[in-house]
């Protein structure tokens, strides 16, 4: 009987400490998610509480107000929740104690909900200046690719026209993507101070498309497939960077969306979803992370 695969590659062994992260974050989500759900409930339920307090309390005797308890009581236990409260006020004997204690929690029930609401503010602003921090962190790394990436659409766009004026603006654009910051502009020769990060040969053919001179069908397909090859290599730099951003955000309890925007979560998602390696059904690895032997079922790494 054949011994089950265990990956052992460098490469292996990173993807799996991603596919582990990448739950992790999941995660983390959720708990983001489920503690905004119960801050939300809390105080729908502390709004509700002063809501019947003050029901009662306009209700015409002391009897129908101890029914009234007695129902919200109940009701507290049927839901899952504390009936301590109306049954402590089930015990008062006098009516205008009663008629106190009602208000008193119509009041209290009141301040809370004002100060969840100012708490709730206060992190809310607090939040928001973050958010904004980290929307400029991305901004910031992104601003490479989207340079390179505006030169490759460039790239695509001319590249299989074949005229002088096109092949100019390919080898413009392919400098472009080589040295994203230099000052050369387009139908002017390129030197060692506009277009330092670019190489002699690039320069020199450049150069010489100014001159007259005209690139053949096998230089613009290599120049096309080079350019798709940088940008996406950029690309996928820049995608690291912004994940170590919006790990950052998870950190915040700050919704991915937030900071990114659907669309573009969506987007970049997707990316690291296509990047991830294709496992084989019951292929067995190691947890980079903890040690643990671990399957690959049904789309995803579980512990035997």
């Amino acid at each position: 009987m054949a011994s089950p695969y265990v990956p052992n590659t460098d490469q292996l062994t990173q993807n799996l400490l991603s596919l582990f992260m990448q739950k992790q974050q999941n995660s983390r989500q959720d708990q983001i998610l489920q503690a905004k759900a119960k801050r939300d409930d809390d105080q729908k339920k502390l709004q509700v509480a002063g809501a019947q307090a003050l029901e009662l309390r306009g209700l015409p005797d002391i009897v129908s107000k101890r029914t009234g308890l007695a129902r919200l009581a109940q009701d507290a236990i049927r839901t899952g929740g504390d009936p301590a409260a109306w049954e402590r006020m089930m015990q008062i004997e006098s009516e205008d104690e009663l008629n106190l204690a009602l208000r008193q929690m119509a009041v209290n029930a009141s301040d809370a909900g004002k100060l969840i609401n100012e708490q709730l503010k206060g992190r809310g602003e607090a939040q928001q200046k973050q958010v904004n921090v980290l929307r400029k962190d991305i901004s910031d790394k992104s601003k490479t690719f989207r340079l390179i990436d505006e030169a490759e659409k460039r790239i695509q766009a001319v590249g299989n026209k074949a005229t002088a004026a096109s092949d100019i603006s390919l080898i413009f654009n392919y400098m472009k993507i080589n040295d994203p910051g230099s000052t050369v502009r387009e139908g002017e020769f390129a030197t060692a101070q506009n277009a330092a990060g670019v190489g002699g040969k690039i320069k020199n053919l450049y150069n010489q498309m100014l001159e007259g001179t005209r690139l053949n069908p096998e230089q613009r397909a290599d120049f096309l497939a080079r350019a798709g090859d940088l940008a996406e290599a950029q690309r996928e730099a820049t995608d690291i960077q912004i994940e170590n951003v919006l790990q950052q955000a998870d950190q915040d309890q700050i919704e991915r969306e937030r900071v990114f925007g659907k669309q573009r979560l969506n987007q970049f998602e997707k990316r690291q979803a296509a990047r991830q390696p294709q496992f084989k059904e019951g292929q067995t690895a190691t947890n980079p992370q903890t040690g643990q032997k671990v399957v690959y079922r049904n789309g995803e790494w579980t512990t035997p």
